[in-house]
């Protein structure tokens, strides 16, 4: 009788694991879908093309273009007889294109029986428009083998002046996708299994999209994915979450810039997930966002699932002055009138508010659930107190003007433009270089980023280099394993036109200025001869990639920056919970002095 070794019984256990990752063994498998595109039409691949010189900045994977194609109204191209629509192949149309005097264009397909409209696009404005991604899913499907071509239909806004359609390009794909287990350092460790699957499969270098001109060495593309779906043949989800929180507290990067304690945050979590792991997948999820939310303060590490939590309103806002909390917003029409702006609080349903009560708490407070009393014990400006009660409506709709629009562009005087950056993303640099005539025209820029959340790293980095004309470094980093400190470096822009060097810019800032917006704003400041950082309070100090890890099972979703491989920094330093401090800081005395009242700070950076 052959009898093996150890040594050999464990190579076939494992080599029987990898076979049958569901025959009654439990694998933790972390994957992502890869996008495979079978291309039936482009607009580059047809005949006779008359090329123009334009430009096109990046919008994710699609690189910087300094070249279209002059398409002339009712122009048609021939598409591939394998193209059709039906319901077995994910068909999609995109365009990137430019325009001038131009109300609408109609893209259509047209066979010898009928023809199908793919999108009919109504313009605003001229210059270069926002990308177009449409899908095929409600389109009339078109037989198989039937000769097909491509029609492209515009109308202009002013018939006495000609009209011009530049495309950057235009492509129909049959988009599948590809499921694969991830090959990203986290996942080669413990609770997941992906060593056994993915040990020889190739990495790729980081792609910089056309965008940066350099990107630390050993990064690879695999450990920047998104989205990442976990699968287990065996392991509940409670157990699941409970595996994976406590790995992602281990791993998580920034104990030390956040004054944490890292020994007792994970000590007290592994009580916790002992104390709730036969608790409902509801009742662990909101556990251990509430846990989160108290311990850690990132808004880049959250935890949520399908169970909505009992919705909890409130129409009455508050901010915090000098250690009082004041009425700031009341959007109820019958409360408005008897809770004039500026009251000042002194209790909510009979708990005080001190000055050791932050704004937040005061909202939790003041939020209940449908049909719930509030009592507001209230000084009134002339100093008389009273107490008022009401209910928790259904509804409450919220003014337009406490909604800035996304990308709002005013001209404040002669010498000055508002631009208002609402949110970061492939949109960004398009809006601004189509008004970058009207900007030039001025020689004060006031760049509003309060409230930004942040967004597309590669937008804020293309939005930076309308600014700065030359390569510049557009943060630094280390990497959480060595140590090792490299940088990441944005090319010199193709396009021509950028802001003028001779201008300055304001930017405005507050505690809801996150992320991206954060780094945008310190690379202007160090990158740009002329920025001042202007707001009644610091940003809020989160800056990290982030990625999302989904339990399909049951519908849970951790967003968390704990599988990142580097951190940014700023000249070996991070702003990670401190976040950037205003050159010129405004002192708000009332509520009149905020956004969209006065707005003292608006009005400081104007002055300046």
């Amino acid at each position: 009788m052959y009898l093996l070794s150890k040594k050999h019984c464990i190579r076939l256990l494992l080599l029987l694991w990898g076979l049958f990752p569901n025959k009654g063994n439990s694998q933790t498998i972390a994957y992502y879908y890869v996008q495979k595109a079978d291309t039936v039409f482009s607009l580059w691949q047809q005949q006779h093309l008359n090329k123009v010189s334009s430009y096109f900045p990046s919008y994710g994977e699609h690189p910087l273009l300094q070249h279209g194609v002059l398409v002339t109204d009712n122009s048609v191209f021939p598409v591939t007889n394998s193209y059709r629509t039906d319901t077995s192949r994910n068909m999609v149309f995109f365009t990137r294109y430019k325009t001038e005097n131009i109300s609408r264009i109609k893209f259509l397909l047209r066979t010898h029986q009928d023809t199908v409209l793919i999108k009919e696009i109504s313009l605003r404005g001229d210059g270069i428009q926002a990308p177009l991604t449409q899908s095929f899913d409600k389109i009339k499907p078109i037989p198989a083998g039937d000769k097909c071509t491509m029609l492209i239909d515009y109308e202009p806004k002013d018939s006495s002046r000609p009209s011009q359609l530049i495309a950057g390009e235009i492509w129909i794909s049959d988009i599948q996708y590809e499921k694969k287990s991830s090959p990203a350092t986290y996942f080669q460790q413990r609770p997941f299994a992906n060593a056994l699957l993915t040990e020889k499969s190739a990495r790729s270098r980081f792609d910089a999209y056309d965008v940066y001109a350099h990107f630390p060495a050993n990064e690879y593309e695999e450990d920047f994915k998104g989205t990442l779906l976990i699968e287990d043949s065996i392991k509940s989800t409670q157990q699941l979450v409970s595996e994976i929180m406590q790995s992602l507290l281990q791993h998580y990067p920034f104990y030390q810039e956040r004054k944490l304690n890292k020994k007792n945050i994970l000590q007290d979590a592994t009580a916790l997930l002992k104390k709730y792991q036969s608790a409902s997948v509801c009742e662990l999820v909101d556990t251990l966002n509430n846990f989160l939310l108290r311990r850690i303060q990132d808004p880049h590490f959250l935890i949520r699932s399908k169970c909505h939590p009992e919705i909890r309103r409130t129409p009455v806002y508050t901010y915090r002055i000098h250690g009082k909390h004041f009425i700031a917003a009341v959007v109820d029409n019958e409360l408005s009138d008897k809770i004039p702006l500026g009251t000042e609080i002194i209790s909510i349903n009979h708990s005080m508010l001190t000055a050791q009560i932050s704004d937040k708490k005061a909202d939790e407070w003041l939020r209940n659930k449908i049909n719930d009393s509030v009592w507001l014990r209230l000084r009134l400006p002339n100093d008389s107190i009273y107490t008022i009660g009401y209910r928790i409506k259904q509804n409450y709709t919220i003014a337009k003007s406490y909604k800035p629009l996304d990308y709002d562009y005013k001209v404040i005087n002669d010498s000055t433009i508002y631009y208002k950056v609402n949110q970061i993303s492939a949109e960004l640099p398009v809006n601004f270089l189509n008004r970058i005539d009207s900007i030039n025209l001025r020689k004060k820029l006031i760049l509003d980023l309060r409230g930004n959340g942040g967004g597309d790293f590669f937008a804020a980095a293309q939005f930076a280099s309308c600014f700065v004309k030359k390569p510049f470094t557009y943060f630094n980093t280390i990497n959480n394993t060595s140590g090792q400190i490299d940088s990441v470096r944005v090319s010199i822009p193709g396009n021509k036109a950028a802001y003028r060097q001779d201008g300055a810019i304001i930017i405005l800032v507050d505690n809801n200025t996150v992320c991206v917006a954060e780094l945008l704003a310190k690379v202007l400041k160090s990158s740009y001869p002329h920025v001042k950082i202007v707001g009644k309070e610091a940003t809020r100090g989160a800056l990290a990639f982030t990625q999302e890890i989904r339990l399909p099972r049951d519908q849970v979703s951790i967003v968390t920056n704990s599988m990142n491989t580097i951190k940014i920094q700023f000249n070996r330093s991070s702003i990670e919970g401190t976040g950037l401090t205003p050159d010129v800081r405004v002192s708000i005395e009332s509520v009149q002095d905020l956004q969209p009242y006065n707005d003292k700070v608006l009005h400081i950076a104007i002055s300046k």
